[in-house]
Order: structure tokens, then C-alpha cells, then sequence
């Protein structure tokens, strides 16, 4: 083999060939990108575990896990206020700040002495962390191109996923092995929480293309802030709105089923490992392992087309467990199904709305986009905990949520189909849904 061969197949050519997917002078944007996205990854995937510490460590009920099962998406009832302000304004200022204080709250995690506690740390961290996302997603559709974006991030996240599942599985393995000291899981926390802030410090040296022109403080008045005027892109835009309403029919079916899951695993009297595989291995090692191949795929897709495939995904891990009689090994074999699916929404869910908006009109179409993801996240735990303990059934709520991702899909392909004859591109076009 010669020298040109064995440098065109070494590990540092591999990478420079994925550097070469964006421009040269975007490729900054990606070199942080992959350096804070492992950091990231280790912090959440600690994350997994706090419906578990609440329940098993603390003793807590089914009710605390509910909010923190809402925890996530609730945060982002208020992303359409926050992403009014950051519109004319710098953008890292808005991921630096709430990216550190969210961490900071995962380290509080680490020395609570109660499920109270590790409730409310975990949901500020979460509300705390959301106000970063209109910002993120600008500066996704500024810094890397719209032909490749998807392929990229796909990569990116993957990558982040991928140590997620490690995490989760680590820890999960340490604390079985622990014994009766239940109290291992400060350490953890404090661990996680410190690899977060690097994350952010890492991704925080991204220069955000276009934005030299504007001073360090915010110098762009954003106006008067109308909830009504910015929500109305639902009706004003009504392709994004019968989108949204899939989306919240999807959403909803997802959120509403981890009370019943936590409650399932309690149920069964698994340990630390079996509940780190369910809650945070399985479907993160699934979701790592797909991005990348998703990343391209969703490229050749529009979201409606996308929605449409994957819901096929959620309604058979739905019906896996309710028929299952909630074995699980079973569980786990669903989880492992939510992560192949759950892999392509999180890229539609960041990325989306470039389909639909104009590179100015981002933040607005995340901040709906986001507001709608904390409506459905403040209804959807409490709904999936009263059922299950109205009907005195985890499969109920499984059952239910099958029924609702089957409906989002059908209502996806008939979206699809519409929008199919109604326009004259294929795949991700930047602005290709933007309506008149």
C-alpha cells in the first residue's frame, strides 16, 4: 500500500473529509460544534437518571416524575418571548448565560436531600437551558449551509447521543454495584453538571456569521413583544400551523407515557443498571447510531414527508409495550425502536423550521414551534399519570399513545401528499414551505 493510500484511509483524513461537508469558513463552527458535543452528551445523559433518583433514591411519587417529565418541554413555553428578543440581537450572549446557570442547577442536583429537591433543580435546569434554543437554531441555519445542514447536525447530535448512552450506562453500572449507598449519585451529578459548563464554554467560541457589525450589548431595539401577533403564524401560515398541530399530536403521545414507564420499572423491582438501559441506553444508543444516516435522508425529505415514515416508528414501540404484558426485556426492545425514531425527530425538531420560515423569521418560528412544545409538555405527564391511575393500567397509556402517533402520521401523509403536488421541489429546501 502506498503512502497516499494509507493517508487517504486514516482517521485524521476521515475527519477532514467531514470538515470538508461545510465551507471553509464555516468549518470553524464545526470544529467546536464536535468538541462541546461529547461534553454536552455527558451532562445529559446524566440527565436521564433523575426520574429514577427521584423515584428509587427519594422514595418520590409518580406525580414528581410527571414534572419532571414536563420539565423539558414546559420550559419552552416562554422560547416565544425569548426568541422576540434575541431576533436583531447577538445570538451566543443567549446559549452562554441560560447554558451555564442550567448546569450549574445539575450540580444543585448533586447535593439534594430530598425528591423535592431533585425535582426542582431538574425543572429549572430544564426551564433555565430552553431559553437558548431560538438562538441555537439561528445560528444552525446561518453557519451551516442548507444542502448539507441536516447531514452535519445529524453527525453532531449523534455524536452527542452516542455519549449519552455511555453516561447512562456508566453510571448506571457504578450504582448498581454500590449497594446500599444510594447516595452515589452526587458525585455523578456534580461530575455532569461541571462537563455541561465546559460544553458550553467550548461552544461559545462559535463566531456567529453577520454579526460583526453589532455591538457586544445589544444595541437593536426588538420592539414591543405581542404574544398574539408572533402565535398568529399558526393561522397566518396555515401549512405551519396543520404541521404544528401534527406535531403536537406526536409530542403529546410521547410525553404523556414516562410517568407510566418509570412506574413500570418500580413495578418490576429493577435495579440501577436495567433502569440506566431503559431510561437513558437504549434509546440514546439507537438515536446515535441512526443521526448520521438520518442526516442525510432528511435532507432528501420535507418534514411533513419525514413525519409521516417515522410515526410508523412510535406507533409500533407503543404497541410493543402495552402488549407486552410490561416485561422488560420487551421495554427495552421498544426503547431501543423510540430511539431509531426519536433520531430523525430531534433533527426535524431542531432544523424544521427552515423548511417553512426565511432566514430573519427563524427565531419566530422556533419560538412557536417551542411554545407549542411546552403546551403539550404542561397537559401531556399529568394526563398520561391520571389515566394510569384512573384505569389502573400502564397499557392504557401505551395503548393511547399508539392511537395518537398513528393519527399525527396519517394527518403527516395526507400533508405530504398536498404539499407534493403543490410545489415544484423534493427534499430540504430552505424557505421551500415559506407561504405568501
Amino acid at each position: 500500500m502506498g503512502a497516499s493510500d494509507s493517508t487517504a484511509n486514516s482517521p485524521g483524513s476521515a475527519r477532514v473529509r467531514f470538515e470538508n461537508l461545510v465551507p471553509f469558513t464555516d468549518r470553524a463552527t464545526l470544529h467546536y460544534d464536535l468538541r462541546s458535543a461529547p461534553l454536552y452528551g455527558a451532562c445529559l445523559g446524566v440527565m436521564t437518571l433523575l426520574p429514577w433518583v427521584v423515584k428509587e433514591t427519594f422514595g418520590g411519587s409518580a406525580w414528581e416524575v410527571a414534572v419532571l417529565s414536563a420539565a423539558p418541554p414546559m420550559g419552552h413555553l416562554l422560547d416565544l418571548y425569548w426568541a422576540h428578543h434575541c431576533t436583531h440581537r447577538r445570538k451566543m450572549p443567549w446559549v452562554v448565560w441560560p447554558g451555564m446557570i442550567s448546569r450549574l442547577l445539575i450540580i444543585l442536583v448533586g447535593v439534594a436531600v430530598n425528591s423535592s429537591m431533585v425535582v426542582l433543580f431538574g425543572v429549572l435546569s430544564y426551564i433555565v437551558g430552553s431559553v437558548a434554543v431560538p438562538a441555537v437554531s439561528s445560528i444552525l441555519r446561518t453557519n451551516y449551509p442548507g444542502t448539507r445542514r441536516y447531514r452535519v447536525v445529524g453527525v453532531v447530535m449523534g455524536l452527542s447521543s452516542l455519549t449519552m448512552a455511555l453516561v447512562a450506562g456508566g453510571a448506571g453500572l457504578l450504582l448498581r454495584y454500590a449497594g446500599d449507598d444510594k447516595l452515589l449519585f452526587r458525585p455523578i451529578f456534580i461530575i455532569g453538571g461541571v462537563l455541561g459548563m465546559l460544553g458550553v464554554w467550548v461552544y461559545s467560541r462559535i463566531k456567529v456569521r453577520g454579526e460583526r457589525h453589532l455591538a457586544h450589548a445589544d444595541p437593536v431595539p426588538a420592539g414591543r413583544f405581542s404574544f398574539f401577533r408572533d402565535i398568529g403564524l399558526l393561522w397566518r401560515r396555515p401549512k405551519f400551523g396543520k404541521y404544528q398541530l401534527i406535531q403536537f399530536t406526536s409530542g403529546f403521545a410521547n410525553i404523556m407515557t414516562l410517568p407510566a414507564l418509570v412506574e413500570l420499572l418500580k413495578y418490576q423491582d429493577v435495579g440501577w443498571l436495567a433502569a440506566a438501559i431503559v431510561l437513558g441506553v437504549a434509546p440514546n444508543l439507537t438515536r446515535a447510531l441512526s443521526m448520521p444516516f438520518y442526516g442525510r435522508l432528511l435532507q432528501k425529505l420535507n418534514p411533513m414527508q419525514a413525519r409521516a415514515i417515522f410515526s410508523v416508528f412510535w406507533t409500533t414501540a407503543y404497541v410493543l409495550i402495552a402488549l407486552s404484558g410490561l416485561q422488560v426485556a420487551w421495554v427495552v426492545a421498544a426503547r431501543l425502536i423510540m430511539g431509531l425514531a426519536h433520531g430523525a425527530t430531534m433533527l426535524l425538531w431542531t432544523l424544521q423550521q427552515m423548511y417553512f420560515a426565511r432566514k430573519r423569521d427563524v427565531p419566530k418560528f422556533m419560538g412557536v414551534h417551542c411554545t407549542l412544545t411546552g403546551l403539550r409538555g404542561l397537559i401531556a405527564p399529568f394526563f398520561g399519570a391520571w389515566l394510569m391511575y384512573r384505569l389502573n393500567s400502564q397499557h392504557a397509556v401505551f395503548g393511547l399513545s399508539a392511537l395518537l402517533a398513528a393519527a399525527a402520521g396519517y394527518l403527516s401523509l395526507r400533508l405530504a401528499v398536498h404539499e407534493k403536488r403543490t410545489t415544484n421541489h423534493t427534499g430540504h429546501v430552505d424557505g421551500g414551505g415559506v407561504e405568501e
